[in-house]
C-alpha cells in the first residue's frame, strides 16, 4: 500500500490549504465565548459542518493533512491571539496529541506553541506536555526565530521541512527515552512529529501570515486557481447562507425559499 506524504507540490493540494484557511476564517469569526464546553458543542460542531463544505471531495479527503486537520479543527479554530503593545503579538495553540489507559504508558501527550512576533522578527516556541499518574513535566523543543528580512523566504513547504527536522532532531538527541516512551502508545512516533510539523504550519499560515499573502505563501499563482470549481461554488453559498442564518434566520428561511424556486424553475 503507498502512503501518501504529509505535504505534496501539487495544484490540489494547495487549494485544499486555502480551503482550510478559509475553514478557520468562518471559525474564528463565529467563535462565541461559552462556559460550559459541553452545551457549546452542539453549536460549534454545526459551525464546523458548514464551513468545512469546501473540503467535500474526495481528492482532498485521502490527504493525511486533511485527516490532521479534521482530527484537530477545534484546536486550531481556539488558538488565542493577544496584542501585547509596542507592536508585539503572541499566538498560543494547544492540544492532545496521545492518550492511554495502560501501565508504564504516559497517560496524555499534549502539544503547545507560542509565537510571538515583534519588529524583531517571529519567534517559534514548541513543546510538549507529558501527564502520567497525575504527575505532568513539560519539555521544550527547540525554538525557531525567522527574522523580519527573512520572512519572505519562508513558505509552507519550507516552513514545515524546518519544523520537522528540528522537532526530529530534538526528541531523537535531546529527549531519545521520551521519543520511545511516546512510541509505546503507538508504535509511531515518527508520525506525531509529523502531525506537530504540519500542525505548526497550519498555525503559522493561518495566524501569521497575511490573508492577501496566502498565494504566495502556497507558491500558487492566482491564475491557476478554477474559479469555476464546483466545490468551491458550493462552498460559497453554503457560508453565505450561514452568515445570514446567525444573524437572521427569518430571513434564511426566506432566502432557501427563494432558492428552491429557482431550482424548480430550472428543472422545468
Amino acid at each position: 500500500m503507498i502512503i501518501k506524504s504529509i505535504t505534496e507540490d501539487s495544484k490540489l493540494y494547495k487549494e485544499m490549504i486555502l480551503y482550510m484557511m478559509e475553514t478557520l476564517t468562518i471559525l474564528n469569526k463565529a467563535k462565541e465565548e461559552f462556559i460550559d464546553p459541553i452545551k457549546y458543542n452542539d453549536i460549534f460542531q454545526k459551525m464546523v459542518l458548514n464551513s468545512t463544505s469546501c473540503l467535500d471531495k474526495y481528492e482532498y479527503k485521502i490527504q493525511p493533512t486533511y485527516f490532521i486537520f479534521r482530527k484537530y479543527i477545534v484546536s486550531l479554530a481556539m488558538v488565542d491571539v493577544y496584542s501585547l503593545g509596542n507592536d508585539i503579538k503572541t499566538i498560543e495553540f494547544y492540544t492532545d496529541i496521545r492518550y492511554s489507559y495502560e501501565d508504564d504508558k504516559y497517560d496524555r501527550v499534549s502539544y503547545g506553541l507560542d509565537i510571538t512576533i515583534s519588529k524583531d522578527g517571529i519567534l517559534i516556541l514548541p513543546y510538549l506536555d507529558l501527564m502520567y499518574m497525575n504527575l505532568r513535566s513539560r519539555i521544550l523543543l527547540s525554538k525557531f526565530k525567522i527574522g523580519i528580512k527573512d520572512k519572505d523566504d519562508y513558505n509552507f513547504y519550507k516552513i514545515y521541512t524546518v519544523i520537522y527536522n528540528m522537532t526530529k532532531k530534538s526528541m531523537l538527541e535531546e529527549y531519545p527515552d521520551v521519543y520511545e516512551n511516546i512510541n509505546k502508545i503507538d508504535d509511531n512516533s515518527e508520525y506525531l512529529i509529523k502531525e506537530i510539523a504540519i500542525l505548526t504550519t497550519l498555525v503559522y499560515m493561518k495566524y501569521v501570515v497575511p490573508a492577501n499573502e496566502y498565494i504566495k505563501f502556497m507558491d500558487l499563482e492566482k491564475d491557476l486557481k478554477d474559479d469555476t470549481d464546483p466545490t468551491k461554488s458550493i462552498y460559497d453559498i453554503s457560508r453565505s447562507l450561514f452568515d445570514i442564518g446567525t444573524k437572521d434566520p427569518k430571513l434564511l428561511d426566506d432566502t432557501i425559499s427563494k432558492i428552491r424556486d429557482i431550482i424548480n424553475k430550472v428543472a422545468k
